[in-house]
């Protein structure tokens, strides 16, 4: 594999655990338009994995409260996942609507069709599906394992 390629499959894992791929909504409250922006970020507390980010895909780093992030939005996020997809796992699904959504956003300025619109906002919900957190509860080794008070207040649908 060469070296690129390595950095490409590191940078993947790396986002695919510690990053976020999504699209949201942002249309201004009383704007006649409806906009969406999407986005690839990824928050450490040490700058350097993201500098490394940086040199693979641009965009920079920001400090953030104690924290730094990168972000690349719509074209240059789009322009990342394409060379990451085929080394994503867990965030597959989400790289490939990023890349369907940055598709239907076309140039600025142009006016969309009902229909790009709509599949956008479906888009945009997938995202929070795909994204939503799930509450943590405990795990259990085996059947016999006992059950922690925890897990059995848990409603039936997050004992799946």
């Amino acid at each position: 594999m060469k070296t690129n390629n390595l950095r490409i499959a590191w940078a993947a894992g790396f986002i695919d655990g510690e990053g976020c791929i999504s699209v949201q909504d942002c249309t201004a409250r009383g704007a006649s338009r409806r906009q969406f922006q999407g986005f690839v970020d990824v928050a450490q507390t040490k700058p350097a994995p993201l500098d490394e980010l940086v040199r693979l895909f641009g965009g920079r780093v920001r400090p953030y409260r104690e924290d730094f992030y990168w972000r690349l939005y719509t074209a240059d996020a789009a322009r990342a996942v394409r060379q990451i997809l085929p080394y994503l796992i867990g965030k597959r699904q989400q790289a490939e609507l990023l890349l369907e959504f940055a598709s239907l956003k076309g140039t600025q300025g142009r006016r969309r069709s009902d229909a790009v619109v709509a599949r956008m906002t479906e888009i945009c919900a997938l995202f929070r599906v795909l994204n939503a957190r799930r509450p943590r509860h405990a795990e259990r080794l085996s059947e016999r394992a006992p059950r922690i008070a925890i897990v059995e207040s848990l409603p039936p649908r997050m004992m799946r």
